[in-house]
C-alpha cells in the first residue's frame, strides 16, 4: 500500500471506530455477520451510508474494492487476535461490503461465531470461506479452524443426542485430517486435533497427535488436557 493509501485508510478507520452501527431506535446490527442480512432488511439510510463507505474506503486503494476488503479483513483479524469480537465483526462486515467474495470475511465470521459459542454458525461460515478460498496456502489453517468449530459443536451436544455428537466429532476429524494432509508440518492442526480427540474420549489417538505437535514445535497442549490424556493412556496399559 502506498503512502497516500495508508493515510486514507487510517483516516477512514479512525472515523469508523468512533461511529455507531445501529439504527437510531434499534439495537446494533453491525455485530451480526452481514448486518443480519437477509433476515434483517437493511434500511435505506444505512444503504446510503454503505455506499459512502465503499467509495471512501476503496478510494485509498485506487478504487480497488478487493484490495480494500483485504485490508479491512486484516484489521478485523487483528481485533480477533485481541479477542475484541465486536470490533472484529464490524471490520469483517465492512470488508464484506467491499467484496462479498473475500473468503477471509466468511472465515472470520465463522471464527467470531465460534468465540461467541455459536458453533453451528461458525461451521457454516467457515465452510463458506473454504468454498471461496483460492489461496491453497491458507487452506490448512481454515480446515483447522473448521475442525475446532465442529469439535465444540459436538462437545456442546447433550447426552441424548449422542448420534449428532458422534457425527460432529467425525466431521472434526475429517477437517483436521484435511488440514495436515495439505500441510503435514502444520503443528497447530496436530495440537488442535489432539485436544479434539481428548474431548471425544479417544485418548490413545490424542496422545499420538500431541506427540506429533511437540515434534513440530507447536504450542503445548494445555496441561490439564495433557494430564487427562496421559492418565487415560496409562490406565489402558
Amino acid at each position: 500500500m502506498n503512502r497516500a493509501a495508508l493515510i486514507v485508510f487510517a483516516s477512514v478507520l479512525i472515523v469508523l471506530l468512533t461511529g455507531c452501527g445501529s439504527a437510531p431506535s434499534g439495537p446494533r446490527i453491525d455485530n451480526l455477520p452481514m448486518y443480519g442480512q437477509p433476515s434483517i432488511v437493511r434500511p435505506d439510510f444505512w444503504k446510503r451510508a454503505d455506499a459512502d463507505f465503499i467509495a471512501n474506503a476503496s478510494a485509498g486503494f485506487g478504487g480497488d474494492r478487493k484490495a480494500a476488503s483485504k485490508a479491512w479483513s486484516g484489521e478485523a483479524n487483528r481485533f480477533l487476535a485481541q479477542r475484541n469480537l465486536d470490533y472484529a465483526m464490524r471490520r469483517f462486515n465492512q470488508a464484506w461490503l467491499l467484496d462479498d467474495t473475500n473468503h477471509e470475511v466468511y472465515w472470520g465470521f465463522g471464527c467470531v461465531m465460534v468465540e461467541a459459542d455459536r458453533f453451528g454458525d461458525g461451521v457454516r461460515f467457515i465452510q463458506q470461506g473454504i468454498g471461496l478460498c483460492q489461496d491453497r496456502s491458507q487452506l490448512p489453517a481454515i480446515y483447522s479452524d473448521l475442525g475446532v468449530a465442529y469439535s465444540y459443536l459436538a462437545d456442546s451436544m447433550p447426552a441424548d443426542r449422542s448420534s449428532e455428537r458422534s457425527a460432529g466429532f467425525a466431521a472434526a476429524n475429517e477437517a483436521f485430517a484435511k488440514s495436515v494432509t495439505l500441510d503435514p508440518q502444520y503443528g497447530t492442526a496436530w495440537r488442535r486435533w489432539s485436544i479434539s480427540l481428548a474431548m471425544e474420549g479417544r485418548y490413545s489417538a490424542a496422545a499420538e497427535k500431541a506427540k506429533r505437535a511437540r515434534e513440530l514445535g507447536a504450542q503445548p497442549v494445555p496441561p490439564k488436557v495433557m494430564q487427562q490424556i496421559e492418565d487415560a493412556v496409562g490406565r489402558a496399559k
